[in-house]
C-alpha cells in the first residue's frame, strides 16, 4: 500500500510538479532578461513596465469582476434549483440532462452563444420575426461588448450544472431534509430555515470548489477570445496576444504577467489549504 502511494507521488511529481515548476522558472528568467532571443542580461525593466505602464492590473480587475458576477449568479441559480427541485433532480433522466453541459468544450459553448446572441443570431432573428426589433442593427450588443454579457452568460451555462450537482450531493450527505424538518419543528419557516441553516452549510462546504471555479473563469481563454473585445481584454487573451504576436519586445512583459498571475493563484491556493487544515 505504501509502495503504491510512493509510486503515485513520484509519477505526480514527474508529470505535474517538475514540468510546471520548470515552466515557471523559465518564464521568470525570460521576464528578467536572463534568457530569450533578445536577452541582454539581467534587468527588471519589464517588471517596472508591468507595474507602471501595462494593462495587466486593469485586465486582472476586469477578469475578476467577470468571474465574480458569473460564479455569483451561477451559485445563486444552483442553490435555487437544489432547494426548489432537489427531489426532481435526483431522477436519472433529469440528472443526465442537467450534467450534459459539463461535457461541452468551452470553444463550442462560445460558438453556441455567438450563434444565439449575435446580431445575426437566432435570438435577433426571432425578435425581428415577432416585430420586437427593426433589424439586426437594432438588436442590443450582447457579444463582443465591454460589459462582457456573452462571456458571463456562457460561463453561467457551464457553471450552473456543476454547482447544482455539487450542492445536491452536499445536501444529501448532510441530510438537508432532516435539518429543514428539525428547524420547522422548532418553529422556523421554510424560507428562514433555508437561509439560516441549509444555504450557509452548502456554501461553506462548497467554498473550495467555488474559489477554484472562480480562478478558472478568471484564467479562461477561448470564451473571452471569441466573445470579448480587444479593449479591455481578460487576462489570458491579453497575455497570449503579447506573447505570440510579432513584436518580440512584448514577450518578456507577457512572461512577467504570466508569472504574476501564477503566483497569485498559488497564493490563493495556499490560503485555501491553510484554511481547510485549520477547520479539519
Amino acid at each position: 500500500m505504501k509502495a503504491g502511494k510512493s509510486i503515485a507521488w513520484i509519477v505526480f511529481v514527474l508529470l505535474v510538479i517538475l514540468p510546471v515548476s520548470a515552466s515557471l522558472v523559465y518564464a521568470f528568467l525570460y521576464s528578467v532578461g536572463l534568457t530569450g532571443l533578445l536577452s541582454d542580461g539581467y534587468t527588471i525593466a519589464y517588471w517596472q513596465q508591468l507595474r507602471t505602464n501595462s494593462p495587466f492590473f486593469f485586465s486582472l480587475l476586469y477578469s475578476m469582476i467577470i468571474a465574480v458576477i458569473s460564479i455569483g449568479l451561477a451559485v445563486c441559480i444552483a442553490l435555487w434549483l437544489t432547494l426548489r427541485y432537489g427531489t426532481t433532480l435526483q431522477r436519472r433522466n433529469i440528472s443526465f440532462i442537467l450534467l450534459l453541459p459539463l461535457g461541452i468544450p468551452a470553444v463550442v459553448a462560445a460558438l453556441m452563444t455567438y450563434q444565439l446572441l449575435s446580431p445575426s443570431g437566432w435570438l435577433s432573428r426571432l425578435t425581428y420575426a415577432v416585430g420586437l426589433t427593426a433589424g439586426p442593427d437594432a438588436f442590443p450588443a450582447l457579444i463582443n461588448d465591454r460589459l462582457a454579457v456573452g462571456i458571463i452568460i456562457t460561463h453561467i451555462i457551464l457553471a450552473v450544472p456543476y454547482f447544482t450537482a455539487l450542492f445536491r450531493n452536499i445536501y444529501r450527505q448532510e441530510q438537508g431534509d432532516m435539518l429543514l424538518l428539525t428547524a420547522r419543528n422548532l418553529g422556523a419557516e421554510n424560507g428562514q430555515a433555508s437561509r439560516t441553516i441549509v444555504i450557509p452549510l452548502l456554501l461553506r462546504s462548497a467554498f473550495p470548489s467555488i474559489l477554484m471555479f472562480l480562478l478558472f473563469v478568471m484564467g479562461s481563454y477561448e470564451i473571452p477570445l471569441l466573445l470579448g473585445v480587444s479593449d479591455p481584454r481578460m487576462l489570458s487573451p491579453l497575455i497570449a496576444d503579447k506573447m505570440f504576436r510579432f513584436d518580440l519586445l512584448d514577450k518578456p512583459l507577457a512572461y512577467a504577467m504570466l508569472v504574476s498571475y501564477v503566483l497569485l493563484v498559488l497564493l490563493l491556493n495556499m490560503l485555501l489549504l491553510r484554511k481547510n487544515a485549520r477547520h479539519a
